[in-house]
């Protein structure tokens, strides 16, 4: 699929940036230090999600509501912006859409962001050491002093 670029929905940025269906956000004018054309390279939120900060105002925005809001349209009530594949960082339209806040959770359920039990970089158990913690019959001190968590 070749990119395609289109005006940002915002009224208040309409003629300043443009954005693509591949999730990138460019400058169309010139501005305080920048250059017409340029790129603008996206911070990432502690969810994974890409965001810019649009001028004037530095108004953060999420890349992949300014995608969805130019190539789709507005958000309909009781929507959310949607990443079929549950990557975050993934802002290329054949990867959004409109749905439901239940519909969203399933997504990340089902791709990379399911980080449960020992999939969780923080976990310090796995599924075996749990079941060998379930089946001794010692002291809870005795065996968290063993596996290195508290009682």
């Amino acid at each position: 699929m070749s990119e395609e670029w289109r005006p940002v929905a915002l009224d208040a940025y309409r003629d300043i940036y443009e954005v693509s269906s591949w999730g990138r956000v460019r400058r169309l004018k010139g501005g305080s230090g920048t250059r017409a054309g340029r790129l603008l390279t996206p911070r990432i939120n502690h969810s994974g999600h890409r965001r810019v900060a649009l001028q004037p105002g530095f108004k953060n925005m999420m890349v992949h509501r300014l995608v969805l809001e130019a190539f789709v349209g507005p958000c309909p009530p009781g929507k959310e912006a949607c990443h079929n594949d549950g990557d975050p960082a993934n802002n290329a339209l054949s990867n959004l859409r409109w749905d439901t806040r239940s519909a969203n959770q399933l997504d990340r359920t089902d791709g990379w962001k399911n980080h449960c039990g020992e999939r969780n970089g923080r976990a310090k158990l796995t599924a075996e050491i749990v079941a060998g913690i379930r089946n001794d019959s010692r002291a809870a001190e005795v065996i968290a002093g063993e596996v290195g968590v508290a009682p």
